[in-house]
């Protein structure tokens, strides 16, 4: 049985590691790193960087098993919109990990640079900080550091990704307040109505109730949720329902999503954040110009050995207590004659 359980434990990992970026790139660990100086210890799991084939650092969490539960091996991911771009989406995208990686009292500061055909060059700070209540947060900044001519629109995203034993999303429990609750069953029909039998799906985060997404496996038990973390919803232009692709400095929303990835050896369950917004119909993007900057927070939380009702009550309270919540002194009469 021991044998059997070590297998198992194996192939997980081998499943979440296999990810196809480009070519082929194949994330391992890095045996030759020191468990305390690129780990550090989260709740009931351990949240460890680790370094892929090309000498750059990705994410784990791991259980106090050593299961691999949750990772992103390639955390640094951008799209750029370019006019020279023969590809049908007009953009090119990047994945990779972080080239710098420090550590902090409660987690890690890590910085990456993306260069493009075109000349540009794209710096990313992450500070990953780890919570008391076993949630970890992702505050990103992404710099414009140099801008080529032929570059006009950047997005960024933050996606996490968990083993799955089903090749449908279907066959999933889901919670995203305002859009889904555990099945579709009971949506109306229409374009705000998520389809599971696709591979993927996203919305913009001003649809929902809380900009957070939680997929939740019946059979083992594992959820992953990720959310942001107090945004600051704005728009600043008059956006016409025409305008598929707009790229402006003043939009502020993302969009979240689930993107079911089918491999080989085992299937993977994606919940990715992406900013600006890149829903199915509209794509939006900030400006390539030399010192423009985006920023924002993700919060992750996993959880093992949950039925659904208890992983989504737990997860929604543990990403709502991260926010930063203005509370106002208002007569309640006042506001029911409003």
């Amino acid at each position: 049985m021991k044998t059997f359980m070590n297998l198992m434990r194996i192939i997980t990992f081998f499943c979440l590691f296999s990810v196809t970026i480009d070519i082929s790139a194949k994330v391992c660990v890095n045996s030759n790193q020191p468990l305390d100086q690129y780990s550090i210890r989260m709740g009931n799991t351990n949240l460890i960087m680790t370094k892929n084939n090309n000498g750059k650092y990705g994410i784990e969490i791991r259980s106090e098993e050593n299961d691999l539960v949750a990772c992103q091996p390639f955390p640094v991911m951008l799209a750029v919109k370019s006019k020279n771009v023969s590809d049908q989406t007009g953009e090119t995208v990047t994945q990779t990990g972080y080239d710098i990686l420090d550590k902090t009292d409660n987690g890690f500061l890590c910085r990456a640079f993306v260069d493009t055909d075109n000349g540009s060059r794209f710096e990313f700070q992450d500070e990953i900080v780890t919570h008391d209540n076993g949630i970890f947060s992702i505050k990103r900044k992404v710099t414009v550091v140099d801008a080529g001519n032929n570059d006009e629109g950047f997005s960024s995203q933050i996606t996490f990704l968990i083993t799955s034993d089903y090749a449908s999303l279907d066959k999933h429990d889901f919670f995203a307040p305002g859009i889904i609750y555990r099945t579709n069953k009971y949506n109306n029909k229409g374009p705000a109505n998520p389809d599971l039998t696709s591979k993927s799906f996203c919305f913009k985060e001003t649809r929902f109730g809380l900009p957070m997404f939680l997929v939740h496996n019946p059979d083992n038990k594992l959820s992953l949720s990720l959310a942001h973390v107090s945004p600051q919803i704005s728009t600043g232009i008059r956006e016409k329902g025409i305008d598929y692709w707009v790229i402006n400095s003043t939009i502020e929303y993302g969009s979240v999503g689930v993107t079911l990835t089918e491999g080989s050896k085992c299937n993977k369950v994606g919940i990715d954040y992406t900013y600006p917004s890149a829903d199915k119909r509209y794509k939006r993007s900030h400006p390539v110009q030399k010192g423009f900057a985006h920023q924002y927070e993700i919060s992750v939380y996993v959880s093992k050995d949950q039925s659904y009702t208890s992983a989504a009550t737990e997860a929604y309270k543990k990403h709502f207590n991260l926010y930063d919540i203005k509370l106002f002194d208002v007569d309640m009469k006042d506001v029911y004659k409003s």
